[in-house]
């Protein structure tokens, strides 16, 4: 019996978007029961077919890998489109997988974003490649989005509130704008268990490094960019051109994701690690006089925003 996953029912409130989820006995392990994504802008007035992208967005792999079809009620057309040229990048990275199942949507909407300006959006966490690409791009004066529930769990408020007050900090020197999204992404999803299953068949062993981590993020920011009027959005390239295995952020290459008429862009492909380091955060000290913020860590003790201990903190260091 074909296996199947509905995005049933979609509630807007207080700029929280809550999508309940229901699917056949088989995939009921890998979800919980509604998916969520909270906003510090007012969202209320997007149209449903955009504000059904972020629950979508970290759906449509499971239906992938496990060959289920998709129900959603409504759905950006470009968005939608986009969603092919991933698969095939997807089928392309792990064959293994079956990739037999379909999207059925009852309402497609052609969206136009009207007065959209040539502005820009760059997800951010302050490590070394979203700063690297804020560098690369900062005469756009590009909007920062950083997402709590991703790098940083939910569960480690102190810690996230320390991070963003140094992410506002370093947005309002440089004189451009930082939003926040709080999403549950990590607990709708079990991350463990789609690890377990399907690690043998992915690169790192890992679900959200493999697989999702590009086109959930991606998917979040669809409201958000959607009000923000944004033209562009950019996620950093955390790998370079002379890295040959397959990893979930080679699912944005090419521009392969877009949703009415916003354009994603990954960033930095080109650079190495230490080329970032050398040629741009080096001469932004040089040029500014002003060190950036810079969060690397791995262990996210609520006291420190890098611990200077961990094996992430010392490949930064070094």
């Amino acid at each position: 019996m074909k296996e199947i996953i509905k995005a049933d029912k979609l509630n807007i409130e207080d700029n929280k978007i809550c999508c309940e989820i229901s699917c056949s006995r088989g995939l009921k392990k890998y979800f919980s029961d509604s998916f969520y994504a909270k906003y510090d802008r007012d969202i209320e007035n997007v149209n449903r077919s955009i504000l059904q992208i972020p629950a979508i967005s970290n759906i449509i792999t499971v239906a992938w890998v496990t060959g289920a079809d998709v129900y959603v009620k409504e759905l950006d057309k470009a968005y939608l489109e986009s969603l092919d040229k991933v698969k095939r990048v997807m089928k392309g990275m792990y064959p293994e997988f079956p990739f037999s199942g379909n999207i059925y949507v009852d309402k497609i909407v052609s969206n136009s974003i009207s007065g959209q300006n040539q502005g820009s959006m760059l997800l951010f966490t302050g490590g070394i490649d979203s700063t690297t690409s804020y560098i690369r791009h900062k005469n756009e004066k590009p909007t920062l989005v950083t997402i709590w529930g991703a790098d940083i769990p939910l569960s480690k408020k102190d810690f996230w509130n320390k991070a963003k007050k140094e992410i506002l900090r370093f947005a309002d020197k440089e004189g451009v704008e930082a939003n926040f999204i709080e999403t549950n992404i990590f607990s709708f999803m079990n991350m463990n268990l789609l690890s377990l299953e399907y690690g043998r068949y992915l690169t790192t062993l890992d679900w959200w490094e493999s697989v999702q981590h590009g086109i959930g993020l991606l998917g979040l920011c669809a409201p958000l960019a959607t009000v923000e009027r944004i033209g562009t959005v950019y996620i950093a390239s955390s790998l370079t051109h002379d890295f040959h295995y397959p990893l979930g952020l080679d699912l944005t290459t090419g521009n392969n994701i877009s949703w009415a008429n916003v354009k994603v862009s990954q960033d930095g492909y080109e650079l190495t690690r230490q080329e970032k380091i050398r040629y741009a955060i080096k001469n932004y000290i040089r040029d500014t006089g002003n060190y950036p913020f810079i969060r690397v860590c791995n262990k996210k003790k609520d006291d420190k925003l890098n611990c200077s201990d961990c094996e992430k903190c010392y490949r930064a260091i070094t």
